[in-house]
């Protein structure tokens, strides 16, 4: 069996590397966690789509969230993170801000390609947000 590899440091906004604390490192991510995957019975969750899993930071699962169903209602930000048991960290909302920025280049390259103009708009609009979020 190989050697377990040390988790990845991540530089946060104060530029100081640090290992991530134990729980918000790495995990399974599913690549496309949003309602349309997502089956409720009995008040349970249960989600499906996996053919995009791929190891990643566990943050990374919410940028589509992020920047579609919680942009506008906060409250359903709220809501999910109630139900997930904790607030993320700094250094999460961090990384979930450079996700996102990452998500949006990567719609405006795929949207016009692929005739998806709903996509190409979310990558146009989350730009724009974090622009906004920069120059203040």
């Amino acid at each position: 069996m190989p050697a377990r590899r040390p988790p990845p440091r991540i530089l946060p906004p104060g530029g100081k590397q640090r290992r991530p604390r134990r729980g918000g490192g790495g995990g399974a991510h599913d690549g496309d966690n949003q309602p349309r995957n997502w089956l409720w019975s009995q008040g349970r969750l249960a989600l499906v789509g996996f053919e995009r899993t791929r190891p990643a930071a566990r943050v990374q699962d919410l940028v589509i969230l992020a920047v579609t169903e919680w942009l506008d209602h906060p409250d359903r930000e709220t809501a999910f993170l109630r139900s997930y048991g904790r607030e993320l960290t700094g250094d999460e909302r961090h990384a979930l801000r450079c996700l996102s920025a990452l998500d949006a280049v990567t719609c405006l390259a795929w949207g016009p390609d692929n005739d998806h103009p709903e996509v190409t708009a979310r990558g146009r609009r989350t730009l724009d947000r974090l622009m906004k979020q920069a120059a203040r």
